[in-house]
């Protein structure tokens, strides 16, 4: 017998690159995500979730060099264009906090994952953002007996 799951929630992820800052310079930064809404209600046997609650700020987690950043959230929501949705506070600069917005509009889809590609140079932040699917993990098999 085998068992398909698909993903109920969404993901985002962040990748850090700079070419003025050095790897030094972005060791250890603190990087926040604003306005995301982290509660809801899921039902498993339709697949149907539910962001609810209001929007509150979140830390994801990052990988082991700090260059990507990535968290799950409710679907279903959708964060506004010209919002300040990452925050940054560099080791070197502690009293000072970066905030980059976006362009466009994120929408959160259950089963993929929004790219926030920041770019941190020293006078501003840039983002952008794209829609990807994800990825498929190693496969193997379960038997029940």
């Amino acid at each position: 017998m085998n068992f398909d799951f698909t993903h109920v929630l969404s993901r985002v992820r962040v990748e850090v690159s700079s070419d003025e800052f050095t790897d030094a310079e972005l060791q250890g930064l603190k990087l926040t995500l604003n306005g995301f809404q982290l509660n809801g209600n899921a039902v498993l046997s339709s697949g149907t979730v539910t962001a609810t609650g209001g929007a509150t700020p979140l830390t994801p987690h990052t990988d082991t060099d700090g260059a990507v950043y990535s968290a799950l959230v409710m679907p279903g929501q959708t964060i506004a264009s010209r919002s300040g949705v990452v925050s940054i506070v560099l080791t070197d600069y502690p009293d000072r906090t970066f905030t980059g917005t976006l362009d466009t509009s994120l929408t959160f889809v259950p089963g993929k994952t929004n790219v926030i590609k920041l770019t941190l140079t020293k006078t501003r932040v840039i983002l952008t953002a794209t829609l990807e699917e994800w990825e498929d993990g190693d496969t193997g098999n379960v038997n029940i007996d």
